[in-house]
């Protein structure tokens, strides 16, 4: 599988705009109507380029390469990424877990052996950002694309960020 693409990880479009000699150019979100929904930071902007361009080059890359060859490739970016967990290097172990889920193709064996646990380990990146609203809906997705099977290991994950979120209880004093 040729994945040389991503040893750069994209284009540097913050470079290319600022060799412009002008300001930064504004970003606008817009709906699917070309309604304008409001003005994106430049560097968020850039980061969720580099992430579409990145998951599309993987797309790419795992077409027509089968199943076994697509499941060894993401339980070996799995285990560089979990390396990377234990060295606390969240935001490195985020990328690589979200690659290791375009390997997926909606079998079985698939989201047993990748998506189940794959979404556990990014569930537990993200609590370590401390990006909890998102943990929670990747986790709730996993649950509804896995069924009953899945709530064992994401709703931990849930559970984890609730524990987070939620200082430590409140003591209830008695008023005279």
């Amino acid at each position: 599988m040729n994945t040389d693409v991503l040893k750069s990880g994209g284009p540097d479009v913050t470079a290319i705009l600022g060799d412009s000699g002008g300001p930064l150019p504004s970003f606008h979100r817009v709906s699917d109507g070309n309604r304008m929904l409001g003005e994106v930071d430049p560097n968020h902007a850039c980061q969720e380029l580099t992430s579409a361009y990145r998951r599309h080059s993987l797309t790419r890359a795992h077409k027509g390469v089968d199943r076994s060859a697509r499941l060894a490739w993401a339980l070996d970016t799995k285990s560089r990424a979990n390396q990377l967990y234990r060295e606390g290097k969240f935001q490195e172990a985020q990328q690589l877990y979200v690659d290791c889920l375009s390997a997926m193709d909606g079998s079985p064996e698939m989201k047993s052996k990748i998506l189940v646990p794959i979404s556990a380990s990014l569930a537990a990146c993200m609590i370590e950002l401390g990006h909890y609203a998102k943990c929670v809906k990747l986790c709730s997705t996993c649950i509804e694309a896995v069924g009953s099977s899945a709530p064992d290991v994401c709703g931990e994950g849930a559970q984890q960020v609730l524990r987070r979120q939620v200082p430590s209880p409140p003591r209830l004093q008695r008023v005279a």
